[in-house]
């Protein structure tokens, strides 16, 4: 029906409900002819279904999709689990992994934990399609840590290795630095009270303290903790221990190696 105008639509309509293939359901919205319809038998969609070509069956599932964009454009972002499935379905790899994405963070900021390791899982097959290395390893290591809140530490360090690995990959893929600025950077700030970590209390101090100095990890801008001096970490007993593995390439600004005493001594010495 989906090529049909409105007048042939409506006598197909009338067509497969005198068959008693579909009924009318009254009260529950309008459609196209102020009348919507349902399957007669849970049977029949999909007995359809399977009679559908692959490739007739991927344009119709895109065809709903772009349908439900434009129906629903002011509110993608609440349907992104039915249109990542249409667009999953269409095998489009690029909008599936958007809106499958999407659909993870949201379930996984409501702590519906199943439905956003569902939606990551099914996002990471095409992150990896398209060899989105540092896009993967993101939604990995946010995998791992659903994992983690869940219990399952094993699932969890065998996730955080796999998106380790995809994260070096990224690395190794990415262009090179770009070359020194011609000039300094210069922001205006007030004068901060102390550019020392374990003293610092306010605003002033702490913006320059974030310029200064790095951490194991990092949030970046959409939220998600990734590596920055830590290469790699592993959990152990139960996620009660954890093992970071700096990068090699890690240096203060006077070009001396960072070492894990100096994180030791932060921590400890105050």
């Amino acid at each position: 029906m989906s090529d049909l105008d409105e007048e042939a639509l409506l006598d197909a309509l009338e067509q497969v409900e005198r068959a008693q293939i579909i009924g009318e359901v009254r009260g529950t919205g309008r459609s196209i002819s102020g009348e919507r319809f349902a399957f007669a038998h849970a049977l029949i969609p999909a007995t359809l279904v399977e009679g559908v070509s692959g490739m007739r069956r991927r344009r119709l599932h895109r065809r709903a999709a772009q349908a439900l964009e434009r129906a629903h454009a002011q509110r993608l972002d609440g349907i992104a689990a039915q249109l990542g499935r249409h667009y999953a379905e269409a095998e489009d790899a690029e909008k599936a992994s958007d809106y499958l994405l999407k659909a993870g963070d949201q379930a996984y900021a409501v702590f519906a934990y199943p439905e956003a390791i569902d939606a990551y899982q099914q996002a990471l097959t095409f992150l990896k399609e398209q060899d989105k290395h540092e896009r993967a390893a993101r939604t990995l290591m946010k995998l791992g840590l659903i994992y983690h809140a869940t219990f399952d530490f094993q699932r969890s360090r065998q996730t955080y290795q796999e998106g380790f690995a995809l994260w070096q990959r990224a690395g190794e893929t990415q262009s090179t630095a770009l070359p020194p600025a011609p000039h300094a950077l210069r922001m205006t700030w007030r004068d901060p009270t102390t550019l020392d970590p374990t003293l610092a209390g306010e605003t002033n101090s702490s913006q320059i303290i974030d310029q200064l100095f790095s951490g194991l990890v990092e949030l970046n801008a959409e939220m998600e903790i990734v590596p920055e001096i830590a290469r790699s970490w592993e959990m152990l007993d139960n996620g009660q221990k954890y093992i970071f593995h700096l990068r090699d390439d890690a240096r203060w600004s006077d070009g001396v190696p960072v070492t894990a005493r100096d994180f030791e001594y932060a921590w400890n010495e105050f």
